[in-house]
């Protein structure tokens, strides 16, 4: 029993099952239908609005083309329009031109009847010229034989102007040997008077190593221990023996200040500093003073910067001055390269800086030899102080002494060269720029010319703080050969110099 109540309940299980299933199949049928009807629906809606886009669009062609035509319409009546107008305008220039033809052909008919008269004219011109040229030949023989007439008179007069020249240039010739004859005996006189001239300052020289010696002797006589034993020849082996005699020394300390200064005077400066001023406290007294160092100045010209800066500067350090010797010399170390590249600061570039020969002579250099570039740029610089040298802060701050730069340079025969130089004036940290120059003259080109060329500048009341001078300069060669064929450089300098 309770087997047929399950088979019955599985039976109405299935026939839920297959009423749900007819019941989904059939939901499923009604959303195909809903589905395939909204898709009609909007296929239809769409088809409409194509077809009302597509009649917007014809009524858009139509109205445009409506314009266009209009307008084409339009236009074509303006071209009719324009072409009657020009056709109108051409009947009045063809009228015209019709007119100036004629007007043209009454011209020339006119032009040739006045051609024929000028051709009569011209004829009976002609024929007058031929006339006139005829007489005018009668004249010019006559003419001729006239200017043959005079030629001949001229010839005459130049044959006798030259025989007068020619003794003119005898008497000339005479007068110029008379006159060669005369600086000859000048020449003479005047080799005479140098040979004089020279025999009397080899006597002021002869007079000036004897004084020196003696002064010599002098000095040596204030210390005669010192003297003694430094003019005996050093040998350890040799036996101590009793000096040799020497002649008495001169007691100078007795002598007054005034001549003692003047008997120093005499010594170089050097010996003066590193010499006698050891000898007592006196003679240090005298050569830091002025009175040795003023006669010196007003001696010899080279030291005459020594007045003047005694003149700038009340009290100026005598010893230091002439012992460095600061003013009117050059304080650029090695300038000509004839110790190679000591005190310069080298930067190579090619080949290399080279140092050979000059070229040609460069008048006062102290070595006749130059500092030659490669095929790049080769950078030469040098430190200048000018505390080191010999001047002193007083000086350069207030009275700024003119500070002279010059240079030299040139190029090889059948190469160019290029250069440039700049000169800074520094503060004391090295760093600071007071004042500069700059130059950057014109390559030289492929020539001959092997001169140098000189490159210099004054620096005047450029202010306060200057205590060291930067020089730099460079040069190459502008056809970039492999060696040594750029600028050549030589005598540089820096020099101070007191007015």
């Amino acid at each position: 029993m309770q087997q047929q109540e399950s088979e019955r309940q599985l039976m109405e299980q299935q026939q839920e099952s297959e009423r749900q299933l007819q019941q989904q199949q059939e939901s499923r049928r009604q959303l195909m239908e809903q589905e395939s009807e909204r898709q009609l629906q909007q296929q239809q809606e769409s088809k409409q609005q194509l077809m009302e886009q597509e009649s917007r669009r014809q009524l858009q062609q139509q109205q445009e083309s409506r314009e266009q035509l209009e307008l084409r319409e339009q236009q074509l009546m303006d071209r009719e329009r324009q072409l009657m107008e020009q056709q109108q305008e051409s009947r009045e220039q063809w009228e015209l031109r019709e007119q100036q033809l004629m007007d043209r052909e009454r011209q020339l008919m006119e032009q040739q009847q006045e051609s024929r008269e000028q051709l009569e004219l011209r004829e009976q011109q002609l024929m007058d010229r031929e006339r006139q040229l005829m007489e005018q030949q009668q004249e010019s023989r006559e003419q001729w034989e006239l200017r043959e007439q005079q030629l001949m008179e001229r010839e005459r007069q130049l044959m006798e102007q030259q025989e007068s020249r020619w003794q003119l240039e005898r008497q000339l010739q005479q007068q110029e040997r008379r006159r060669q004859l005369e600086r000859q005996f000048e020449q003479q006189q005047e080799s005479r008077r140098q040979l004089k001239r020279q025999r009397l300052w080899e006597q002021q020289q002869e007079s000036r190593r004897q004084l020196e010696r003696q002064v010599g002797l002098l000095f040596f006589g204030a210390r005669p221990e010192r003297a003694r034993l430094s003019a005996l020849p050093f040998s350890p082996d040799r036996p101590q023996s009793a000096p040799p005699s020497l002649p008495a020394p001169l007691e100078l300390n007795r002598l007054p200040d005034e001549l003692l200064a003047l008997i120093l005077s005499w010594v170089p400066g050097r010996a003066l500093v590193t010499r006698c001023r050891l000898v007592c406290r006196r003679w240090r007294d005298l050569i830091d003073g002025p009175t040795v160092w003023r006669l010196q100045g007003e001696r010899w010209p080279r030291l005459g910067a020594i007045l003047v800066a005694a003149r700038l500067c009340p009290s100026p350090q005598w010893s230091r001055i002439g012992l460095l010797e600061p003013f009117g010399r050059n304080l650029v170390r090695n300038p000509c390269g004839q110790d190679q590249f000591s005190h310069w600061q080298v930067e190579h570039g090619g080949n290399g800086w080279n140092v050979e020969g000059n070229l040609c002579p460069v008048e006062g250099a102290p070595a006749q030899t130059c500092f030659v570039s490669s095929f790049q740029w080769c950078v030469k610089s040098q430190m200048v102080d000018l505390l080191e040298e010999g001047l002193w802060e007083e000086l350069l701050d207030n009275y700024q002494p003119e500070i002279y730069i010059s240079d030299w340079w040139g190029a090889r025969q059948g190469a160019g060269g290029v250069y440039s130089i700049c000169v800074k004036l520094l503060a004391a940290n090295r760093t600071t720029v007071i004042a500069e120059f700059q130059a950057n003259p014109d390559r030289l080109e492929q020539s001959n010319d092997s001169q140098y060329h000189q490159v210099s500048y004054r620096f005047r009341q450029y202010g306060r703080g200057v205590r060291y001078v930067h020089f730099l300069h460079k040069g190459k060669d502008i056809l970039f050969w492999r060696g040594h064929y750029g600028a050549r450089i030589t005598n540089s300098t820096v020099m101070v110099k007191l007015n």
